[in-house]
């Protein structure tokens, strides 16, 4: 669980507040991988006590959930927690790319658009509709 909720902590530092995001000089130089491992070394100095080998899996997920080189994971997932976490964070990004994808798409159209991400064109028909109904209960 902690993998889970400390893995992007480097993001605190990659990206800039405000109202318009962007990159941070740190975060563009770095990325928010290594930038959470060194996060989360600073902080482990101060737990007196931590279970070194936690401490080591605690890292890996941090390095590895991105699950490859050319996502920039410097390590791949070696863990059932972390190969879990790589998982679920590349479900997630695909769900999101998905939203985003079909946003705009004509509702009555039964397929929508072939998108090279997915590698798919997406029957949308119900799930259009369904994020329609949605949409319209959230503005009451």
């Amino acid at each position: 669980m902690t993998g889970s909720f400390l893995h992007d902590i480097g993001k605190l530092k990659e990206l800039s507040g405000g109202m318009t995001r962007g990159y941070t000089t740190e975060g563009k130089l770095l990325g928010h991988v290594s930038m959470g491992l060194l996060m989360v070394e600073a902080r482990l100095q101060f737990l007196k006590g931590f279970p070194a080998d936690l401490a080591l899996l605690l890292k890996h997920m941090v390095l590895s959930h991105h699950g490859s080189l050319e996502f920039g994971s410097p390590v791949r997932p070696s863990t059932p927690e972390a190969l879990a976490l790589h998982h679920i964070e590349n479900t997630d990004a695909k769900m999101n790319h998905l939203y985003v994808h079909l946003k705009d798409s004509d509702p009555e159209k039964e397929w929508g658009p072939y998108d090279p991400f997915l590698g798919a064109s997406v029957y949308q028909r119900k799930f259009l509709k369904t994020m329609i109904e949605q949409r319209k209960e959230a503005e009451i």
